[in-house]
């Protein structure tokens, strides 16, 4: 059975008579972090049966946890100790156990922290990180010097203090047209006036009295299953809805139903699923209402594909993708 976690807070007081002119500054996770000469107090958080196994430690042999704690708090480049649970041997009479200074702390180096150890208790250096401030299980970064902390929040799909999941969506960039027409690539398309970067929101014929040059809209060279939209948002993004319309003018033409498909690198792609199924999403039923549909989890991605999975008459799409950049 997992041991269930105890937090343990200790105090100590330290006042070191020794002058040190310049502060240490350890720098882990791409974020630097320090302790300063005036930092002469500090409260510990004991975490039983762990270990932070790394490397640069410094080893010597203590009575007790106090006096490994007091190294600790008297060292500027120590953040955290781990104490041996038996004694390595005794002198005269008393007891000597395994006393390590380490260099970080299991917030910076989460990944070479071992619990449950039945050779060791760990010893960090209390901050507002033990309190876990930040969401989803992403990681907290302390910073020594004025007991603050910062949670490491990938953007997208997290964003704000303690990694919220991005909730102000908006516009990436189709109907704007912040996403150049290069950009917008198809599995196939009709003709001239029928390319695939006019596949825009809301886009209209730039004549609608010669709807030959210019249709307003993307429109697939055949009729077939698995025909897409492909929209290179230029970054990794969070998608978080999706918004299509068919063809403006003249014929009546729209998809009706259709799948994601979404990639990081353009190559390897991926169908994006809901409840452990393949999402259909239900389309238009007519040209120009625009039918919307709001992503359960968001796509993290920067390449996605509106992939065609059935139609009225003839492909023909316009679209937007909403979400968080």
């Amino acid at each position: 059975m997992k041991a269930l976690a105890i937090l343990c807070v200790l105090s100590l007081s330290i006042f070191s008579k020794r002058t040190i002119s310049s502060k240490v500054i350890f720098n882990a996770s791409k974020q630097p972090y320090y302790r300063t000469p005036e930092f002469g107090y500090l409260n510990f958080v004991f975490h039983p049966n762990s270990k932070l196994e790394v490397e640069n430690k410094q080893q010597f042999h203590a009575q007790n946890y106090e006096q490994c704690l007091v190294a600790c708090a008297s060292n500027m480049t120590c953040f955290s100790i781990n104490f041996g649970k038996q004694p390595i041997f005794f002198y005269d009479g008393n007891p000597q156990y395994l006393c390590e200074l380490l260099p970080t702390d299991k917030y910076n180096s989460s990944s070479k922290f071992q619990s449950p150890n039945p050779e060791s208790n760990h010893y960090s250096i209390r901050s507002d990180c033990s309190k876990s401030p930040c969401l989803h299980n992403l990681p907290c970064i302390p910073n020594y010097h004025n007991n603050t902390y910062e949670c490491v929040c990938p953007r997208p799909p997290y964003e704000g203090k303690h990694c919220k999941v991005c909730q102000k969506s908006h516009a990436l960039g189709l109907e704007d047209g912040t996403i150049p027409n290069k950009a917008i690539t198809a599995s196939s398309f009709f003709g001239s006036g029928k390319e695939p970067w006019r596949g825009r929101l809301n886009n209209v014929p730039s004549q609608p009295n010669d709807v030959k040059r210019d249709v307003g809209t993307w429109i697939a060279k055949s009729r077939r299953q698995g025909e897409y939209l492909q929209i290179d948002l230029g970054q990794i993004s969070a998608v978080t809805m999706v918004a299509t319309q068919g063809r403006p003018m003249g014929y009546n033409q729209w998809v009706t139903s259709y799948t994601i498909q979404y990639s990081t690198d353009g190559i390897a792609w991926d169908f994006y699923f809901e409840n452990n199924a393949k999402k259909i999403f239900q389309a238009n039923s007519d040209r120009n209402t625009v039918q919307t549909n709001t992503l359960q989890n968001a796509i993290v991605a920067r390449y996605v594909r509106i992939v065609v999975n059935s139609w009225a008459y003839h492909i023909a799409l316009r679209a937007e993708l909403y979400g968080c950049p």
